[in-house]
């Protein structure tokens, strides 16, 4: 058994080290029955709920894992930030280890990279953008003059309050265009043709075939000289272990091999430009069909 000693705010950072350690240790049968059963952990779960971040992760207030709000946590938005001020200050502490760590920080980057990949590509003409399973879109925040960067912001998702928080706080600046849709039952003529389509956190939620089907579909929206880039965890992602045991929050990690394959597909079906990238705990699949 692993001995995970009594909850205590000193032990946080090691605590997390050694679930890391204990999900690499372990068959996943092995993982599984660990985080349904054992009543140490249950301890620390109790305890590391005074982290809003890690609360609303395990909780679901809108019905399922790594929501909009989630990720606000993940990036030290600031409308989180009202909630972690009202918290216990152990919560505070908690928090500020939660969401300083490597994972959090790779999600953060992840605005960026959405950012300056617009900004990029947005030197001669404005952009149709698309961002599939958009939640909050922060990313949005982080480009300069988006307004005259981008036409058409499409974003869709199936969560209708992720769209609402879109359009209220950024609808005056930007013409956005909201999807509420299963992207399942979505087909490109519901969209429309996009320069630069993306999905950052989707496919961390999909098996191979969803993901293949999906990866289809949202070339199938790109234009001729368009761009298409998604992200995925990485099979060595730091504090999967604590997502899992701690938040209940699984996701689907993807080895270099397993995201190269992926992108075979576009190569298949139209001629594209595709390499994989990685940064911090993700990797990227960037593809750029040809004119």
């Amino acid at each position: 058994m692993l001995n995970l000693d009594a909850p205590d705010i000193t032990l946080v950072p090691p605590f997390m080290e050694r679930i890391e350690y204990a999900r690499k240790s372990m068959s996943k049968l092995e993982w599984k029955a660990f985080c349904a059963e054992d009543r140490q952990l249950a301890a620390w779960r109790e305890f590391l709920c005074d982290d809003p971040y890690t609360r609303h992760a395990l909780l679901k207030p809108r019905g399922y894992a790594g929501d909009a709000v989630v990720m606000d946590y993940a990036y030290r938005h600031s409308s989180v930030m009202r909630h972690v001020a009202a918290e216990s200050e152990y919560g505070r502490i908690i928090y500020e280890t939660t969401s300083g760590a490597p994972q959090s920080q790779s999600a953060r980057d992840r605005i960026s990279l959405i950012a300056s990949t617009i900004e990029r590509l947005a030197k001669d003409n404005k952009l149709r953008v698309g961002s599939f399973a958009s939640g909050h879109a922060r990313e949005l925040e982080s480009i300069k003059y988006a307004s005259e960067l981008i036409h058409e912001f499409v974003a869709i998702d199936a969560d209708n309050m992720s769209l609402y928080e879109i359009n209220n706080s950024y609808g005056l600046a930007i013409k956005i265009r909201a999807i509420n849709h299963n992207i399942f039952r979505l087909s490109a003529d519901n969209i429309g043709m996009l320069d630069f389509a993306y999905s950052m956190g989707l496919f961390d939620y999909l098996n191979v075939s969803a993901a293949k089907r999906t990866l289809r579909l949202i070339s199938e929206t790109v234009d001729r000289g368009g761009t298409l880039l998604f992200g995925n965890l990485t099979e060595e992602a730091a504090n999967l272990g604590y997502c899992e045991a701690v938040m209940d929050w699984w996701m689907i990690p993807r080895t270099y091999d397993e995201m190269t394959e992926l992108g075979e597909i576009l190569e298949r079906t139209d001629k594209w430009s595709v390499k994989v990238l990685q940064q911090g705990c993700f990797y990227y699949l960037l593809g750029v069909r040809e004119d």
